[in-house]
């Protein structure tokens, strides 16, 4: 069926038949209090209309002097350990051409890209042309575009073991500290808290984004684009294996 077709499928199943769900990959580690977070999560917000999704994973990120809250919302939705409802659920919009079009048209897209620090409308538009089979970067659009938020943990209850060069979706990193958090060896029962998006969080994460990825260099992108069909093959090729080395993970 594919990644996004197989998730979809699975999750719309469930969702309809017991009206919420947690979903994990086989690539996922997690702590030995992710489930609990999770229920107590998708209990607790169950009848919040802004809130689209529980997510239990979290980057490694640099803290300054203020500490990271026990639990907190954020205008996304991830897809490494997460769980909703079928309210939510509902709303997801398979259309990548629709999402963006709505996107570009609200000018949305550096709002979208995390303030510009991630290029996610790159990857949405991946999806259109059918270089990546993400149901993810769908999910996350057409909750973003509803101005939907998801519950956060202050430490990461999952961690990611996939980038071995073994999976189909993701590419080799040596150091996974540069992904993964250290899990969770604690948990206090979350507290209901107001459904808005914490910027102190939101900070970190643009700074976590800006110094571990690299971006794509937007002149080499514009002369990409703009010269497609009128440079040399070769130059192109050149000009694209050039691309492709800036977008790796450090």
């Amino acid at each position: 069926m594919g990644l996004a077709n197989s998730i979809i499928a699975g999750v719309t199943q469930v969702i309809n038949e017991y009206g919420k769900i947690i979903v994990l990959e086989d690539d996922l580690i997690t702590s030995r209090f992710f489930l609990k977070y999770m229920n107590d999560g998708l209990d607790l917000y169950e009848k919040d209309e802004e809130v689209s999704s529980i997510n239990g994973f979290m980057h490694p990120l640099k803290v300054s002097s203020t500490p990271i809250p026990e639990s907190y919302f954020l205008p996304f939705s991830d897809c490494w350990g997460w769980g909703t409802w079928k309210r939510a659920w509902d709303n997801f919009n398979s259309d990548a051409r629709a999402l963006l079009r709505q996107i570009k048209h609200r000018k949305l897209s550096g709002k979208f890209d995390f303030d510009s620090s991630y290029p996610y409308t790159r990857l949405l538009k991946q999806q259109i042309k059918g270089e990546v089979d993400s149901w993810a970067i769908r999910w996350y659009a057409t909750n973003f575009l509803l101005n939907l938020k998801g519950l956060y943990p202050g430490e990461s209850f999952v961690q990611n073991i996939g980038f071995d060069g073994g999976g189909t979706h993701c590419g080799e990193i040596d150091n996974l500290e540069l992904i993964n958090s250290r899990l969770s060896e604690s948990y206090n029962k979350l507290k209901k808290i107001q459904v808005k998006v914490n910027p102190i969080v939101y900070g970190y994460i643009k700074d976590y984004y800006k110094r571990t990825f690299l971006r794509r260099n937007p002149f080499i992108e514009a002369i990409f684009d703009i010269g497609r069909n009128v440079l040399p093959k070769k130059f192109l090729l050149f000009i694209r294996k050039i691309r492709t080395e800036k977008s790796r993970i450090l």
